[in-house]
């Protein structure tokens, strides 16, 4: 869950997720980068503006953080990053900080609960249990497609959880070696 000061809400990693996806009816194909009503979006971001990357699979971006609990355990504060062009974003990664209470790899399940949503498990990089990532393709209703990469890296004491998603254009640059 997300718990945004001043409000009393409680929403889970899957609700984030969902909501600053692409809704299917929208006319436009990328994200709105002026994201901050923070009733809608509790991120605390750390600029009130767009910012220009180096990287151009990144090209432009807004980042901050936001609390998010897994399983009901204590929320901790994740990095949010959206990545796009000047006309919106495509693309938006998640990370946890160190969580001593997960200590291997995790499966989208276990993330999201019984929210509705189905998926595809399109690669499969987890023979290394202190490193490794899914690929899904993801149907979340009433939003459109998109390829989610759930990746971690695990030390006995605690795990740390990327989810990278992308849309259909920009899932050309998900990193999909198993190494």
């Amino acid at each position: 869950m997300f718990l945004p000061a001043g409000q009393t809400k409680k929403s889970g990693l899957f609700n984030l997720i969902k909501k600053i996806s692409l809704d299917s009816s929208r006319y436009e194909s990328v994200g709105d980068w002026s994201i901050s009503k923070t009733s809608a979006y509790p991120i605390k971001w750390q600029s009130d503006r767009l910012e220009m990357s180096d990287d151009l699979k990144i090209n432009f971006f807004r980042k901050g953080t936001t609390k998010i609990s897994i399983n009901g355990n204590k929320p901790y504060a994740w990095t949010i990053m959206l990545k796009g062009a000047r006309a919106g974003y495509s693309s938006f990664s998640i990370i946890s900080p160190n969580l001593t209470d997960i200590k291997t790899k995790i499966s989208l399940e276990s993330l999201f609960g019984k929210n509705q949503y189905t998926y595809t498990l399109l690669q499969n990089c987890s023979s290394n249990p202190a490193k490794g990532f899914y690929f899904y393709q993801l149907n979340i209703p009433k939003k459109i497609m998109t390829w989610l990469k759930l990746s971690w890296v695990c030390n006995s004491a605690s795990c740390v959880l990327t989810l990278d998603i992308y849309d259909s254009w920009s899932k050309q640059y998900a990193d999909l070696n198993c190494k």
